[in-house]
C-alpha cells in the first residue's frame, strides 16, 4: 500500500511541476581572417551553450556565409559540427573550425551559426538558436602581366622573336585554366584586336600572390612590317572571374619589323665586243638585307644606251633565284645571254632584280649598271680576185671571187 502511495505521489508532482526544457543558444562566434581571397580558409570560433536543462539528444551546429546579419538555413552553408552526447544543463562547448567559403561566390558577408539546425533537441525557446557573427570580406583574383619584354629589337622579315613575361595572381586563388596572349600593335594600348602572336596557358591556374613567367619565341606574320608594341593580355578569353577586368593587357618594348632590300651589287660582262649573233656572258651577284625572301625572284639582264638601267631598256633575258635568301645572303651566277640580231651599237649591260615578286623596304634599288659593250656588225670585203684565162673568146669567162667578212 505504501508503494502505491509513493508512486501516485509522484505522478502527482510530476504533473505538478513538469522538467524545465532545454535552451540551447549560440553565445559566441568570431571568425578570421576579415578579408578572405578567394580560394583560402576562413577560420569560425564558436560557443554553444545549454540552459533550462539538459539536451540529451545529441545536435548539430551549422555556419553559415550571409548578406545581412539575419542568419538562416538559406544562407550559404560553410560546414557543421556535431555534439554527439549533447549539453547538460549551463554546460557550453567551444570549437574552432576552418572552412573553405565557396569559389563560386565574393564580396561582403556576415558569418553565422545556427544551433541544432535539424530539430533534434525539444527546446523551450526555438527563434534563439542563430547568431550573426563578424563581418569577412571574400576577394576575387586580381590576374596582371607585370612584366613583358622582347629581343631583337629589329626583327628582319621571317625572322623569330622572343617573349618574355610575368603574370602575377593577387586577391584571391585563380583555379581555373589560364590563357596569356602575345600581341603586335601599332599602338600602346594592347587588345584582342590587334596582330595576334601566340600564346601559353597555365592548366593548374595561380594561387594568391603566385607569380608565373615564361619565355616564348613566336614568328610574326610576314605580311606585316614596320614598328610595333609587343604586348600581353592574361585572362584574354575570360576563364576567371576577377576583382579588376580592365587591367590584364600591358604593352612591352617597341620593335621594327623589316621587310628585305634585295640589291645586285656586282655586274660584269664578256667579252666587251661582241658580234653581231654572238652571245655575251655576264655574271652578277645579288644580296638580301633587312629580311628573309619568301618566294621564288628573277634577276633580268638589259642592254641600255644610258647608264641608267629601267626595265623599258632592251631585255637580253634573265635568271632565277628559287630558294629563299635569308638576311646577309648572296647568290652569284653566270648567265650566257644572245642579244638580238636586229641591234648593234655601244650599250650599257645591266641588271635588275625582282621587278614585281618581292615586297621590300627599298623599291629605287634593284638595279645596276654594268660595262658598255659594243655590237658589232658584219663587213663583207672582196679580199681576193682571179681570173682565167687571160685570153677569152667572146661570152666565155670564169671569175670565182674570194669573199671575207
Amino acid at each position: 500500500m505504501d508503494r502505491l502511495r509513493n508512486v501516485i505521489l509522484a505522478l502527482t508532482l510530476a504533473s505538478a511541476y513538469p522538467a524545465a526544457a532545454v535552451d540551447l543558444t549560440v553565445a559566441a562566434i568570431s571568425a578570421s581572417p576579415p578579408t578572405v581571397p578567394l580560394g583560402s580558409t576562413v577560420t569560425v570560433e564558436s560557443t554553444v551553450a545549454a540552459s533550462g536543462g539538459g539536451a540529451v539528444n545529441g545536435f548539430y551546429v551549422h555556419y553559415y556565409l550571409s548578406t545581412d546579419p539575419t542568419i538562416t538555413t538559406s544562407d550559404v552553408v560553410l560546414g557543421n559540427r556535431h555534439l554527439s552526447a549533447g549539453l547538460k544543463d549551463g554546460e557550453s562547448s567551444t570549437a574552432t573550425l576552418t572552412f573553405s567559403p565557396p569559389t563560386s561566390i565574393s564580396g561582403t558577408y556576415y558569418v553565422g551559426a545556427i544551433v541544432d539546425t535539424t530539430s533534434q533537441v525539444s527546446e523551450s525557446d526555438e527563434t534563439n538558436n542563430a547568431l550573426a557573427g563578424p563581418v569577412i570580406t571574400i576577394t576575387k583574383p586580381d590576374l596582371v602581366v607585370t612584366a613583358v619584354s622582347a629581343t631583337p629589337a629589329t626583327v628582319p622579315l621571317g625572322s623569330p622573336l622572343t617573349v618574355t613575361d610575368t603574370v602575377t595572381c593577387a586577391g584571391g586563388k585563380a583555379s581555373n585554366t589560364i590563357y596569356v596572349k602575345y600581341y603586335l600593335s601599332s599602338d600602346p594600348t594592347i587588345t584582342t584586336s590587334d596582330v595576334p602572336l601566340g600564346n601559353r596557358y597555365l592548366s593548374a591556374g595561380l594561387k594568391d600572390g603566385e607569380s608565373s613567367t615564361a619565355t616564348l619565341a613566336f614568328s610574326p606574320p610576314t605580311s606585316i612590317s614596320g614598328t610595333y608594341y609587343v604586348g600581353a593580355i592574361v585572362d584574354a578569353t575570360s576563364q576567371v572571374s576577377e576583382s579588376d577586368e580592365t587591367n590584364n593587357a600591358l604593352a612591352g618594348p617597341v620593335i621594327t619589323i623589316t621587310k628585305p632590300d634585295l640589291v645586285v651589287t656586282a655586274l660584269t660582262a664578256t667579252p666587251t665586243t661582241v658580234p653581231l649573233g654572238s652571245s655575251l656572258t655576264v655574271t652578277d651577284s645579288v644580296t638580301v638585307t633587312g629580311g628573309k625572301t619568301l618566294s621564288s625572284f628573277y634577276v633580268r639582264y638589259y642592254l641600255s644606251t644610258d647608264p641608267v638601267i629601267t626595265a623599258s631598256d632592251i631585255s637580253i633575258g634573265s635568271r632565277s633565284i628559287g630558294a629563299a635568301m635569308t638576311p646577309g645572303q648572296s647568290n652569284s651566277a653566270t648567265t650566257t645571254l644572245s642579244p638580238s640580231t636586229s641591234i648593234t651599237g655601244t650599250y650599257y649591260v645591266g641588271a635588275i632584280v625582282d621587278s614585281t615578286y618581292i615586297d621590300e623596304s627599298d623599291e629605287t634599288n634593284n638595279a645596276i649598271t654594268g660595262p658598255v659593250i659594243t655590237i658589232t656588225k658584219p663587213d663583207l670585203v672582196v679580199t681576193a680576185l682571179t681570173a682565167t684565162p687571160t685570153t677569152v673568146p667572146l661570152g666565155s669567162l670564169t671569175c670565182p671571187p674570194t669573199l671575207d667578212g
